[in-house]
């Protein structure tokens, strides 16, 4: 289980500290894995919506959410729906005007979960091959907020890995925004009830990684996948050749070079590393960052209100660590549009080199969501979410959950006969007992302490 003192979480082999910013919503700090950080600083930067439309309040509907001030939105955790009933539930405070203070009793939970999923898995069953069964559940730690934007929430999680992976996923729910269905709709809505409908937008989330790889010397790099054709030397064919997989390191050495966005002709890994610090076969010791959300900005590069989110033109950017380039948007983005108090763009613009540097990911997520009639009432959560992961890649001689106790291993006694008597390891963990949550009626807690749920 997690040991939470005030905003400092330990759990397993991880730590970190976390608060809610005001303005941008959860932010994680000093994030450590081992005793060895791995990100100095892990946050939302900023929540937007760009709709399209018939009408000129669709057309101009493009938010970016931290002018509502995303963290005082993150009011209510309702226990057994948002959070599973043995969550921890925490609160934020937030000083107003310098003299009072406004307190949000659960804005955020933290909890124990088993995805259902196996972490790992393999079942051995030729003679050949040893004859075995070995699996691992999968139990993450999660802390998760859910801010109420207007119409729609979003489900914020933090997901902590055992073997040293980290997860950040964002789900979207709640009510579409509607219009009067008329003539000229049609390309932006389906009509979804008698005179209704809701016009086509696009989710976007933005996530700042100060990543911290055995140090703050670090570089950033691609690992790209292409072709190659050789001659195949095993075949009898005389000079018939193969077409085969391959991978080379691409250094990225300035701002520019490393805006990411993707493109499916040219597949790659994206990595940070310090290059001093190698394994004794001599590879970097890096993580991965994998965007499992990654979205593309249809509207031309300065058109219209575009430049507000100019960050959403990479699905990736890297930059050197700045004091002046601390957030990658502003509570008054959406108020100057050709000038934006904050204009990430220019972070890349001025090309410091990213070599041996301390480095900042800026990541972009998000989905265009064309509203369906199973949208009403409310949309529902599957297939609206969107993530994006580190993962260690060469950081650790061996999978870092390799002695985790959640394991289980079959195997049979006499492994060269068949109808052999198995043994069942389970390394010390008992399965005859069960740790179960207390009972609580949160529906009469509720009634009796309504501030939890409404008067926030």
């Amino acid at each position: 289980m997690s040991c939470v003192v005030g905003r400092h979480v330990e759990y397993m082999f991880w730590k970190f500290d976390f608060r809610m910013s005001t303005i941008h919503g959860p932010q994680l700090y000093d994030i450590r894995f081992k005793n060895e950080r791995i990100a100095y600083e892990l946050s939302i930067q900023e929540i937007a919506v760009f709709y399209s439309g018939f009408k000129p309040n669709d057309i101009l509907a493009h938010f970016l959410d931290s002018i509502a001030l995303i963290g005082l939105q993150s009011k209510v955790l309702f226990p057994s729906v948002d959070c599973p009933d043995d969550a921890t539930l925490i609160g934020s405070s937030f000083h107003i005007g310098g003299v009072s203070s406004y307190e949000l009793t659960t804005s955020f939970c933290l909890f124990e979960l088993n995805t259902g999923m196996p972490f790992r898995r393999h079942h051995s069953y030729w003679f050949s091959d040893g004859r075995f069964y070995e699996g691992m559940e999968s139990v993450v730690l999660v802390l998760r907020t859910i801010p109420t934007i207007g119409n729609y929430d979003y489900i914020i999680d933090f997901i902590f890995y055992p073997n040293g992976a980290l997860e950040v996923k964002v789900t979207s729910t709640g009510y579409v925004r509607a219009l009067f269905y008329t003539k000229g709709d049609e390309k932006y809505t389906f009509k979804l009830h008698d005179h209704f409908g809701a016009p086509i937008h696009h989710h976007l989330f933005h996530i700042k990684a100060d990543l911290d790889i055995k140090g703050t010397s670090n570089r950033f790099a691609t690992l790209d996948i292409n072709t190659e054709q050789i001659e195949n030397q095993f075949s009898d064919v005389p000079n018939e050749k193969i077409i085969q997989f391959k991978f080379n390191t691409s250094v990225k050495e300035t701002e520019k070079d490393a805006a990411y966005r993707f493109n499916f002709d040219a597949p790659k890994y994206l990595v940070m590393y310090n290059k001093q610090i190698k394994d004794k076969y001599g590879n970097v010791k890096s993580y991965r960052i994998l965007n499992k959300g990654m979205t593309y900005q249809l509207l031309p590069v300065g058109y219209g209100n575009e430049p507000i989110a100019s960050w959403a033109r990479y699905q990736m950017a890297v930059t050197k660590y700045n004091e002046s380039e601390r957030t990658s948007s502003s509570i008054y983005g959406s108020l100057d549009i050709k000038q934006p108090v904050v204009d990430f763009q220019k972070y890349i613009d001025n090309n410091d080199s990213i070599l041996d540097e301390d480095l900042v990911a800026w990541i972009t997520m998000g989905q265009y969501h064309i509203p369906h009639t199973e949208d009403l009432p409310v949309t529902t959560s599957p297939g609206m979410d969107n993530s994006c992961l580190f993962l260690p890649y060469n950081y650790f001689a061996e999978d870092a959950a390799i002695s985790s106790k959640n394991a289980v291993r079959v195997e049979p006694i006499q492994k060269s006969r068949r109808g052999s008597a198995v043994t069942v390891q389970r390394y010390g963990v008992k399965r005859e007992s069960n740790c179960l949550p207390n009972d609580h009626n949160y529906d009469d807690l509720i009634k009796q302490y309504p501030k939890w749920i409404i008067d926030n």
